[in-house]
């Protein structure tokens, strides 16, 4: 299931998501390094449990839950603690109790290496997400709203594991008043599963740990802290789903156990509910062939109504100006302005596309309403000086653009070259050399602030710089 379902395709066929498999694979091989620790406990067999949850933790911060899932193993099936503990840990001052005390806390103790790197990790990765701006803020989404999102998500994610249809690159932020609703609801379907798993806990110890595998493991993901404009990812199910996989391999069998032909029948739905996965698989693997195909796919599929959604015309705006095509890029970014007006990266994206038309004078209000929306947009500002610098009367105005872009963003590669040029065109070849000096310190292996600075210095009869 893990292997073949279809909501994992994301994790495995997105280069980007790399880091996803790879933090994975030192999640298992954490687990696994930490299972042979339990079954002979020394310092050597702790190390090697540390040293692959502190590489998987640089690989992506996702196992900051893993510590924490451990514990649920050390209950099931490793059998290191019994919920009679948890019952009589605070009842009494009995040996028995003691001792039982004793246990949980020592496996809880056994745990502290861990969590130091967890709180590390979590310190870093806020910090350089907080550097990037990508952390949204409370004012853009409201608590309330994040709370119902991830009540719902949580469904969402068991909805598509169970109905593997209609996956998507990008679920928008759906924000009506009936969303607090479905959030109310979701939370009531939640806490109800959680207390029927709770009071099956002995018979059924796998559904124990298996659902609460995948509530723990997708706490980090599922918006509380918001990242992005998405709602959820079929990236954030990768590894809680497993403790899903783990109650239905667990629980079939149990269910079917009186069952006269239990083994040929589990044979039979296995065969069949591999062969339904492979399938789905296959379809959905289509859809990451290439860009085009993977946005065009998430905008037939999925709700449209919701401003978050300008991201993915945006993405595919980006997309066709890439390839030349500036007349259906501009379709696209059109759309997504229309769903969310202040998108400042979509209206600078159309002015490339019309850029891309030679329809400058329509280009450079595109980047002007970018700038106007956001002004520390280093590459508005870039792209309205090289729409304006097309025209002589407007080179000072170009200039003052890639100043602007460079102050914004003093390692810009593009600013200072496309600079460079403009002041060698205005006369003022001094300054030029300075910004192209720049330019080749940025991107000493690109030819092009080379050639410009030898024409350049050839003019001023300089042959030795």
């Amino acid at each position: 299931m893990f292997a073949f379902h279809p909501i994992n395709i994301e994790s495995v066929a997105w280069a980007a998501e790399r880091k996803n498999v790879l933090s994975t694979f030192f999640w298992l091989l954490t687990t696994w390094t930490y299972i042979n620790y339990v079954q002979k406990r020394n310092l050597a067999r702790y190390s090697t449990v540390v040293l692959f949850f502190a590489l998987g933790l640089m690989s992506k911060a996702i196992l900051v839950t893993l510590p924490f899932v451990l514990l649920l193993l050390d209950y099931w099936p490793l059998k290191r603690f019994e919920i009679a503990h948890l019952k009589r840990i605070f009842s009494g001052d009995t040996q028995n109790q003691i001792e039982n005390k004793k246990k949980l806390l020592n496996l809880i103790f056994e745990k502290i290496p861990l969590l130091f790197l967890v709180v590390g990790s979590c310190i870093v990765t806020l910090s350089a997400q907080k550097l990037a701006g990508a952390i949204v803020s409370i004012e853009t989404v409201q608590t309330t709203t994040r709370i119902s999102n991830a009540l719902v998500s949580y469904l969402v994610y068991l909805e598509k594991m169970v109905w593997p249809k209609y996956f998507s690159v990008f679920y928008p932020y759906p924000i009506d008043e009936s969303y607090m609703w479905k959030g109310l609801a979701s939370g009531f379907v939640i806490t109800g599963i959680s207390i029927i798993v709770l009071r099956l806990i002995k018979k059924t110890p796998y559904l124990f740990v298996g659902w609460f595998w995948y509530l723990g493991t997708l706490i980090p993901v599922i918006g509380l802290v918001q990242v992005g404009q998405q709602a959820m990812a079929d990236r954030y199910a990768y590894v809680p789903l497993i403790g899903i996989f783990i109650i239905i391999a667990w629980g079939l069998p149990d269910l079917l156990q009186n069952y006269p032909f239990r083994k040929k029948l589990l044979s039979v739905l296995t065969g069949i509910f591999f062969s339904v996965l492979i399938t789905l698989t296959s379809v959905q693997l289509q859809y990451w062939e290439n860009s085009v195909k993977l946005f065009e796919h998430a905008i037939e599929v999925t709700d449209k109504k919701y401003p978050s959604f300008v991201a993915v015309y945006n993405n595919l705006g980006v997309v066709l100006n890439e390839q030349m095509k500036f007349e259906e890029a501009m379709v696209h970014l059109k759309n997504g302005i229309k769903l969310q007006p202040t998108y400042s990266e979509a209206h600078n994206n159309l002015g490339n596309s019309l850029s891309g038309l030679h329809r400058f004078r329509e280009a450079n209000i595109s980047y002007k309403e970018a700038i106007r929306l956001k002004p520390d947009y280093p590459e508005a500002h870039n792209n309205l000086a090289n729409s304006l610098s097309k025209k002589w009367e407007d080179l000072e105005e170009a200039i003052f653009h890639y100043k602007k872009a460079i102050q914004l963003k003093p390692e810009f590669y593009e600013a200072h070259f496309n600079l460079g040029v403009t002041l060698n065109k205005w006369n003022d070849s001094d300054q030029a050399i300075g910004h192209l000096q720049e330019a080749i310190r940025l991107e000493p292996n690109l030819p092009e602030p080379h050639l410009v600075l030898g024409n350049i210095l050839s003019q001023k009869k300089n042959f030795k710089m």
